[in-house]
């Protein structure tokens, strides 16, 4: 039987690579973009993956939100898996281990078994919906978000199982090929950096030996209840990269995936591939002294020296000038 990996982050496609790998297993990887970037940069991948040792095939699928609350989304998921996948085991990547979002629940749905990957560290271990809301989901878009006490659900992969109590224990399992944690030779890291067309020297800035500080931009415009502009995004996240420019630091700058914004740097400021998962620089000597961004857990795995979440209070007052004086007094 074969094993599909549903991916929608390029995170989720080196874990994709390297859990099939430890697991001596063929991977059939399902790549889904909601955006028109990220989908053209998985299309992109489709000559590098398939001469991959492990691979066996690849398929993208380009998906758009509004459409997965249709019943054609529906007919046409239920086409795919019955013309390229038949008969597979699911793995697949959540941050609630017990709901999917659309792009999985089909996939779920038609698999033989499945097996959850923890998606993050951070991982939620919140409870699932219940009530007038959970019957509403059912009824309305066939959807129960407890999928995790279905029995074909058979193991759920986390970093720490003890931080779940609330899910099954006897199906948790330690995860041990986690981006955040794994060792991986060069060899390793050189292979999967030539996915995002980079190589060492280009992630290095132009004050060498200086202490690097990696800064994540988040579309905080569009998932931080949408209460600030991307005006305001861009204002933020540029004079957190000037800020620690002009304190003498080397400054590595990185959008997230789904950031389609233009920042303003200084020159000497080294940018890197939008697509890079963030936790692949703590395979690289980058001497980072600190990763730090706002309402971002991208920072925890970095391997830099300290963690820093620039404006802990700005999910409750999304205000600029705030967070603006927040950034002046960060060191």
């Amino acid at each position: 039987m074969k094993s599909v990996y549903l991916c929608a982050t390029p995170r989720h496609l080196i874990m994709t690579l390297l859990h099939s790998q430890s697991a001596n297993r063929q991977a059939t990887i399902v790549l889904t973009a909601y955006s028109e970037a990220l989908w053209n940069f998985f299309n992109s991948l489709r000559g590098k993956l398939a001469t991959w040792e492990g691979v066996s095939e690849v398929h993208v699928l380009r998906r758009r939100r509004a459409a997965d609350y249709t019943f054609l989304a529906r007919w046409l998921d239920r086409r795919f898996i019955r013309d390229h996948l038949g008969s597979y085991r699911l793995v697949n990547f959540l941050w609630l281990p017990q709901s999917l979002v659309f792009a999985s629940q089909y996939f779920f749905a038609a698999a033989d078994s499945a097996v959850f990957l923890e998606d993050a560290p951070t991982m939620s271990n919140a409870l699932p919906e219940q009530g007038l809301r959970r019957a509403l989901r059912k009824l309305v878009l066939g959807i129960d978000h407890e999928f995790w006490t279905s029995p074909k659900l058979s193991e759920i992969w986390v970093s720490n199982p003890d931080a779940f109590p609330n899910f099954p224990r006897e199906k948790m399992r330690r995860l041990t090929v986690d981006l955040a944690t794994i060792s991986l030779d060069q060899a390793a890291v050189d292979r999967l950096l030539t996915l995002f067309g980079v190589t060492i020297h280009n992630f290095l800035g132009r004050r060498p030996g200086a202490p690097a500080v990696l800064v994540l931009a988040q579309p905080i415009s569009s998932s931080v209840g949408r209460a600030i502009t991307r005006s305001s995004q861009r204002r933020i996240f540029s004079a957190l990269a000037q800020h620690y420019h002009d304190l003498g630091y080397t400054v590595l700058f990185k959008r997230h995936p789904r950031d389609d914004l233009d920042y303003e740097l200084e020159p000497s400021i080294a940018t890197l591939p939008r697509f890079l998962p963030s936790e692949m620089l703590r395979f690289l000597p980058l001497n980072l002294d600190t990763a730090v961004s706002l309402a971002s857990s991208g920072i925890l795995g970095t391997g830099a020296v300290r963690s820093i979440n620039a404006d802990p209070a700005f999910p409750s007052h999304r205000n600029l000038s705030r967070t603006l004086e927040a950034i002046r007094a960060l060191r």
